[in-house]
């Protein structure tokens, strides 16, 4: 079952953020929606294999985008 994932990235992050989503085996569908209002920043949006969540959400939490927003997982059934 994929999982997708959605976070707000403060703008400096986001570069970083999405060339790590890109080198990520198990990562597709990345989506940047840039200047979010609040917070301020850029949405984030992509679709994780479970064999490679644990890792991206520990980068999320490495780049400390969980203290700036919350991030948002979903079960993918269809």
């Amino acid at each position: 079952m994929t999982v997708h994932i959605r976070v707000t990235s403060p703008h400096h992050a986001t570069s970083t953020l999405v060339g790590d989503l890109a080198g990520t085996d198990g990562v597709a569908n990345v989506v940047v929606l840039r200047d979010t209002r609040q917070p301020a920043g850029d949405a984030v949006q992509f679709d994780v294999l479970p064999s490679a969540a644990n890792a991206v959400l520990r980068r999320l939490r490495d780049l400390g985008l969980d203290r700036y927003a919350p991030i948002a997982v979903d079960p993918v059934d269809a």
